[in-house]
C-alpha cells in the first residue's frame, strides 16, 4: 500500500510540474512582442579635408540600445536595419567616431562640428525607413524622403 501511495504521489507531482511548465510556455508566447524593421539611411555633408573619420550610428529605442551600423568612412553614405518592437516609442540615433582607436560620441563637447544626435517619436506599425543628413557646414541634421 505504501508503494502505491508513493507512486501515486510521484505521478501527481509530475502532472503538476508538467501543467505548470505548459502554462509558463504559453505565457511566454503571449508576451512575445511583434517586431518590425527600422531602416536608417544616413550621410554626411560638409566634411573637411583630413577629417573623414570612421563612424557608426547607434540606435536606441526608449533609451535602450537596440543596434548599430558597421563602421565606415564618414564620406560614405550608409544604411543599417534594426529590429524594434511595434508601437509608440522614442527613437534616438547617435553617431560615434573612431578617434585614435577609441569610439567617442560625435558631440560638440568632444570638439566635433555638431552634436550628431537625432531623436524622434515614432508610432511604428510596419517596417519603416528614416533618411538622415548630418550637415557639418550648416550645423544641422535633417530627416528627408
Amino acid at each position: 500500500m505504501k508503494n502505491k501511495v508513493t507512486t501515486l504521489s510521484f505521478v501527481l507531482l509530475v502532472l503538476i510540474i508538467s501543467a505548470c511548465s505548459s502554462s509558463e510556455e504559453s505565457t511566454k508566447e503571449e508576451v512575445k512582442e511583434e517586431k518590425i524593421n527600422l531602416v536608417v539611411d544616413y550621410s554626411f555633408a560638409g566634411i573637411e579635408n583630413g577629417y573623414d573619420h570612421q563612424v557608426k550610428i547607434e540606435v536606441f529605442s526608449n533609451d535602450i540600445k537596440v543596434g548599430e551600423s558597421n563602421p565606415h568612412l564618414q564620406s560614405e553614405s550608409a544604411s543599417t536595419t534594426i529590429e524594434i518592437s511595434k508601437g509608440n516609442q522614442k527613437i534616438k540615433f547617435l553617431v560615434s567616431v573612431n578617434f585614435n582607436g577609441n569610439w567617442e560620441e560625435h558631440l560638440k563637447a568632444n570638439d566635433y562640428a555638431i552634436d550628431a544626435v537625432y531623436e524622434t517619436e515614432l508610432d511604428v506599425q510596419s517596417d519603416q525607413k528614416i533618411k538622415l543628413l548630418f550637415d557639418l557646414d550648416k550645423g544641422t541634421i535633417r530627416e528627408y524622403n
